[in-house]
Parts: C-alpha cells; sequence; structure tokens
C-alpha cells in the first residue's frame, strides 16, 4: 500500500447504514484521498451509533410520553418560565379559562387569570419559584370575566438540579 498525503481531495456525503446480519446503526463516511503518486483512493470510516440512536429514541418516547400525560389530563395545567411568562398549558386549562394556548403564552399567569386579585396569586407563583410546593383554593377569572373557584396546587420545575420554572394545576 502506498503512503495516503495528509489532504482529502473530496469528501464523499456521509450517512446512516446498516450492516445486514447486524444489529447496529453505524454512520459512514468516505473521503476522497489522493497517495504520494496522485492515484486517488476512497477511505471508509464506519461509527458505531447504536447507542446514540437509542438514546435520543428513549428521549423522543419520553417526550411523547409527558406530552400525553399533559394533553389528555383533565385537570388544568400551566408551565410558566423563572419571568413567570406561561411556557405551555394543556387543552384543559384552555377549556377551563377560556384562553387558547395561542393567547396565554408569553403571558403573565397571574394577571391573565386574577386581574381583580393578582396579590393571592402571586403570593403562590413566589413560593412556588422559592421551590416550594404549593396548594390551596381561591377565586380565578375565565377570559369572559366569570369567577370560577378552584383547587391550585404547583410547585417548582427542576432540570440539572436548577429551578427552570413553575408548574400550576388547577380543578374546580
Amino acid at each position: 500500500e502506498k503512503p495516503v498525503k495528509e489532504f482529502a481531495v473530496n469528501k464523499i456525503p456521509a450517512g446512516e447504514c446498516r450492516i445486514k446480519g447486524i444489529e447496529a446503526v453505524f454512520w459512514l463516511t468516505c473521503t476522497e484521498v489522493k497517495t504520494e503518486d496522485d492515484e486517488i483512493k476512497i477511505l471508509f470510516a464506519l461509527r458505531d451509533t447504536t447507542r446514540q440512536k437509542e438514546s435520543e429514541r428513549t428521549i423522543v418516547d419520553q417526550r411523547q410520553y409527558y406530552e400525553s400525560l399533559l394533553e389528555f389530563s383533565p385537570v388544568a395545567i400551566v408551565t410558566l418560565d423563572m419571568d413567570e411568562r406561561i411556557v405551555s398549558c394543556n387543552p384543559a386549562f384552555e377549556k377551563l379559562f377560556g384562553f387558547a394556548a395561542e393567547e396565554s403564552i408569553g403571558k403573565n399567569l397571574d394577571k391573565l387569570i386574577s386581574p381583580k386579585d393578582p396579590g393571592e396569586a402571586a403570593d403562590f407563583t413566589k413560593s412556588a419559584k422559592e421551590g416550594n410546593t404549593i396548594h390551596g383554593y381561591g377565586v380565578r377569572y375565565r377570559k369572559d370575566g366569570q369567577a370560577v373557584e378552584v383547587e391550585i396546587a404547583g410547585g417548582p420545575v427542576y432540570v440539572r438540579e436548577r429551578t427552570v420554572g413553575i408548574f400550576c394545576i388547577y380543578h374546580n
């Protein structure tokens, strides 16, 4: 075999592949290279990506699992960022309060559903932001202004041991 120069002439697009009879997923990379006498050879490299693919599938499965819990929950669930803005809300939240997700996301929850008495709602939110689990009862308001008595529960949302938001659950 002739020595290979240190530079590639042309990189051929890479892609995922499987080898017949092997239960694994590989990433195939091919590169054209020149030998010292300017002869072009193709260099193939395979990298086993089976664990990575399994991890990606697990993440997708977990995400779908938790999204379905929110989607089909009969109680209203809303998540907030640390600036107290709505990040997500489920269909039960939309039904209970009359706000579509599109008009809720990005808004301050307490101002949206507690416009007449934001102090009590703000106290719940502050406590959850501080890492506490909250539970109580209160009056919140639908989009049409109608008061609704609700049971309220909530708490912090942690990612990598850091509070990144809060969640609130409403049941009437």
